[in-house]
């Protein structure tokens, strides 16, 4: 990290620069990644003393962490500007006035076996002047810019000396301007008590400490339009008797108190200052960090030729099926693949070795660090294809139908078909339905191949890394399902695809976790709002659910393809192609997730939200929040292209039977 003066550091504020630096002694760091009237602080988070003090100090290494701050500076790393203390508070306390910042007694005990010189005193109390030098210079130049200034002045504290309850989060108070900035006060405590950390929760008022610090006590006095919110954490995220953290807590008291912070901040900047921003987003930087950039560009080349279903697709399903049927449907199939040209143990070994934990971002490390655990569960299907284990990690990457998919399931087969369904109509084959999806090519203004294979077992499916639409030979259609495919095929997995291709992120292009929830559901509900949606289709959909809630209570091949037949009067061919779509791989269950997904975001859509951020490319609804900042933020762009049926809806040309159908799925 780049050492500066504390001059140089102050003229870089001045000049509105981004930068992460230290100071020449390497004391304090500084981290500024956008202007905003918030900075937080972490002044006691250090540990560092000097070594010709170490030889000198009376307490040992973990005498000195009990009562240090650790993993504070981590707690604000996310923020937008922050200022972190390395040193440890035995060498020099932030928080006592510079004529008390050296101890010698501190909690009972000597600080020093040996007394120090005066020379090592000034150099102490330098670094000391130094500190508030810098935060003066900083501070001056937001009250300037904005008005006023938020300081989080963030510490953590022992809680097992306490002999009575104690809160998760304490706001020292006594020495804030309660007239001026009381009702900011009442904003923070209700905000953490809206926290939950390791089954802790609870924001007190001066109750175990009151915020009689110098830092407090410096600013309010040297700069009385800004507010301190002297904060203290529980530390719930280590074991004091022991020095041992918790790093899944501490991850998560990090998301929390970033969202805390930036709620908070927002809601000062808004109230008490100039800043004329309209979302709290806006706190937060538009330009990717490095780390960002490096760990993504590295995903991307590890798995750009990575598409786990071209990989699931039986190479003789056409024979396969003939065997099955001439043994009259007893005899389960033995399907072949493709030759798996990837390494499994390499590739999860390279994956797992991008720092994701050097995102300051947290909302990036969560959904980067997701991302990664999703491939390396399709990365285990792929490894343990044709094996027992393939069902368990599909399972643990797809999931499994739940009882409230069943019923959806159950209540759409037992519906009576639709007479107009049944009538006969004309079908065309799959040289009529590449002309038809080359002509939807053309009516997008994108360019896109569509290629006619043998061996899939989809009637149509999209080949994402290709930008390929493939028709299987042998599949017919009728002229409606053609039109609903389109929609389907082009409108949602073709345009997503087109879309990922310019985003600045490549991992929009690999697609977010179980994605297909998401993808499968847009999909679907796009048959609907073009006006194509039919019971045939609903009912498929839910033979699905059943066929993969088969599979996961032990029924095999011929089991699940006679349960479809016998229970539900599927035409065999049909059973077998919905039953080899799940038994593939040894087990696929993503089958389910076509009627939740298409549920999900039917009601996300009736309920009127903006679907448009789902489109920048594979997206997830989990993550539908994070996608939504990134295109706010200018991370991500906005999506170039729209299916048509988002633009202007065509719910009303289905049949109204449907209006009442959906309203009934759960």
């Amino acid at each position: 990290m780049r050492r500066l003066s504390v001059a140089e550091i102050v003229q870089k504020v001045r000049a509105g620069e981004h930068f992460s630096a230290c100071t020449l002694d390497e004391s304090v760091r500084i981290r500024v990644t956008k202007y905003v009237p918030c900075i937080a602080m972490a002044i006691h988070n250090g540990n560092r003393m000097r070594p010709s003090l170490v030889a000198k100090t009376a307490l040992s290494e973990y005498e000195r962490w009990y009562e240090e701050d650790p993993y504070t500076g981590d707690c604000i790393d996310s923020l937008p500007i922050t200022l972190t203390g390395l040193d440890s508070r035995f060498e020099y306390d932030l928080n006592r006035s510079p004529e008390e910042c050296i101890y010698d007694v501190a909690w009972g005990k000597h600080v020093w076996r040996q007394e120090l010189t005066e020379k090592e005193r000034r150099e102490t109390v330098a670094k000391h002047r130094q500190y508030y030098q810098l935060l003066s210079g900083i501070l001056a130049v937001l009250e300037e810019r904005f008005g006023r200034v938020l300081v989080f002045d963030i510490h953590s504290y022992n809680y097992e000396r306490w002999n009575r309850p104690v809160p998760l989060f304490n706001i020292g108070s006594e020495h804030v301007d309660t007239e001026t900035f009381g009702s900011m006060v009442t904003a923070w405590q209700n905000r953490l008590s809206q926290c939950c950390i390791a089954n802790e929760s609870g924001c007190a008022v001066n109750d175990v400490f009151f915020g009689r610090g110098y830092a407090l006590r410096y600013i309010r006095e040297n700069f009385p339009r800004s507010l301190v919110l002297a904060t203290e954490i529980k530390k719930v995220y280590c074991d004091e008797k022991s020095g041992e953290s918790y790093p899944e807590v501490i991850r998560e008291l990090k998301l929390q108190l970033h969202r805390a912070c930036i709620d908070m901040a927002y809601e000062f900047a808004e109230t008490m200052t100039t800043w004329n921003k309209t979302k709290k987003h806006h706190l937060l930087s538009e330009k990717p960090e490095q780390h960002l950039v490096q760990i993504d560009r590295r995903l991307f080349s590890a798995l750009r030729r990575f598409e786990l279903l071209s990989l699931l697709n039986p190479v003789n399903m056409r024979s396969e099926r003939s065997a099955f049927f001439r043994s009259g449907y007893r005899n389960n199939p033995s399907f072949r693949y493709r030759k798996i040209q990837i390494d499994a143990f390499l590739l999860k070994r390279e994956l797992l070795n991008l720092p994701v934990e050097k995102l300051t971002d947290l909302a990036l490390q969560e959904l980067y660090a997701a991302s990664i655990q999703g491939f390396n569960d399709q990365i285990d299907m792929i490894a343990t294809r044709d094996q027992d284990d393939f069902l368990y990690n599909s399972l643990r990457y797809f999931g499994e139908p739940t009882e409230r998919d069943l019923e959806n399931a159950r209540y759409l087969l037992m519906l009576p078909p639709i007479a107009e369904e049944e009538r006969p109509e004309p079908s065309f084959d799959s040289a009529e339905a590449k002309r038809v999806f080359e002509e939807e090519f053309d009516r997008y203004g994108f360019r896109g191949v569509c290629d006619i294979q043998k061996n899939v077992v989809s009637d149509v499916m999209v080949i994402n890394r290709d930008k390929k639409v493939v028709v299987k030979q042998d599949a017919r259609f009728t002229r409606r399902e053609l039109r609903y495919l389109v929609h389907h095929e082009i409108g949602v997995h073709m345009v997503t695809t087109i879309n990922a291709a310019v985003q600045p992120l490549h991992l929009f292009r690999l697609g977010l976790p179980v994605n297909t929830k998401t993808q499968e559901g847009l999909a679907v509900l796009g048959e609907y709002l073009s006006g194509n949606l039919t019971m045939r289709r609903l009912k498929k959909l839910a033979l699905r659910v059943i066929a993969v809630y088969d599979i996961c209570n032990g029924a095999d091949f011929k089991t699940t393809f006679e349960h479809l037949v016998d229970q539900y009067n599927v035409a065999p061919k049909d059973a077998f192609t919905t039953t080899t779509r799940v038994f593939r791989g040894g087990g696929l269950t993503k089958d389910f997730l076509y009627l939740s997904g298409f549920t999900q975001l039917y009601s996300l859509w009736k309920d009127g939200v903006d679907l448009t951020p789902l489109f920048v490319g594979k997206c997830s609804r989990q993550y539908y929040k994070t996608t939504a900042e990134l295109l706010d933020r200018k991370m991500l762009q906005q999506p170039e292209y729209l299916p048509f049926w988002l633009q202007e809806p065509r719910e009303k040309e289905n049949n109204p039977i449907f209006q009442y159908i959906l309203e009934g799925l759960k």
